[in-house]
């Protein structure tokens, strides 16, 4: 089973996820970072 948890551990770790210092651009920029997106299994 493929699953979204890696991405989401990544939104949690991010430094402005955390200080609430996000707008409705946030996924755009956090996915633009570049870092590369892994499919967990599970």
């Amino acid at each position: 089973i493929h699953t979204t948890i890696p991405l989401h551990r990544r939104i949690m770790e991010n430094s402005e996820f955390r200080a609430a210092q996000f707008d409705t651009k946030f996924m755009e920029r956090f996915l633009a970072e570049g870092k590369e997106l892994v499919v967990g299994q599970r």
